[in-house]
């Protein structure tokens, strides 16, 4: 608990000492008026904007109805699609290929020409942030399963373990701790995800916030709503984290 303390407390002291040389650079005259990076104040002004204008929390909603469903549908078909390539080797050799293929592609050019082909509407967002979820996931899950240690599955034929109790009390607990590192690499893809898709065709959301105040050159604004992003991915993580710790407790030092 002690340790937990001072890690929180010094990174705490961090952000504390970043905001601190972030306004003194203003101060000292290092951020002018006209330089294109604004200053705390001016950003904290746009956050007085967002909040009296009720765009904070409409976005964030708005946001969030997106992240949150990609994330839970993303992560359940990596894993599980993960789980039975690792194990299956002609499935693998079927559907490898093509994932590979898919997961090297940009998501700048792949989240347009899903929208035009599935039409720009809410599930097509969601589609779109699972599409980033799922391929960290599914390589994580692969991976793992593809090395659960040979004397476990020795013993589980030993025990003539059925295919269903092999992975359910073999394979998956093993593939657990893969897995959750996966998921944790496809939050920050989720949000880098959401973004691109709501700067394309939204109404609300983070992203469609930025993209207006990308067109009018609102640099306070734009780096305001990164910072609501960043923001947001890192309580997400946080959030899962602890949720991950209390669900699977034995692999608690693997993914700190």
């Amino acid at each position: 608990m002690e340790r937990k303390r001072t890690s929180v407390l010094i990174g705490l002291g961090s952000v504390a000492a970043f905001l601190l040389l972030w306004h003194l650079a203003a101060v000292w005259g290092v951020l002018s008026p006209e330089s294109s990076i604004p200053s705390l104040s001016a950003v904290t002004k746009a956050a007085r904007n967002w909040l009296s204008e009720g765009f904070l929390s409409r976005d964030l909603a708005a946001s969030l109805m997106r992240v949150i469903p990609g994330i839970v549908i993303g992560s359940a078909c990596g894993g599980l699609l993960g789980l039975a390539t690792g194990r299956i080797g002609i499935l693998y050799q079927i559907v490898g290929p093509h994932l590979h293929m898919w997961r090297a592609l940009p998501a700048v050019a792949v989240v347009p020409l899903l929208l035009l082909i599935l039409g720009v509407n809410e599930s097509t967002r969601i589609i779109v942030v699972s599409l980033g979820v799922f391929f960290p996931v599914w390589v994580s899950a692969h991976e793992g399963s593809a090395q659960v240690d040979p004397r476990f599955l020795e013993v589980a034929r030993d025990l003539d373990f059925s295919p269903s109790q092999l992975y359910v009390r073999v394979i998956f607990p093993a593939t657990v701790p893969f897995i959750i590192a996966g998921i944790r690499t496809g939050i920050g893809l989720a949000y880098i995800m959401v973004f691109i898709a709501e700067w394309i065709g939204a109404n609300k959301g983070i992203g469609y916030r930025l993209s207006v105040a990308h067109s009018v050159l609102r640099t306070d604004h734009m780096v305001f709503g990164l910072v609501v992003l960043g923001v947001l991915a890192y309580c997400t993580d946080a959030v899962y984290r602890l949720a991950a710790r209390r669900l699977f407790p034995w692999t608690e030092k693997k993914h700190g």
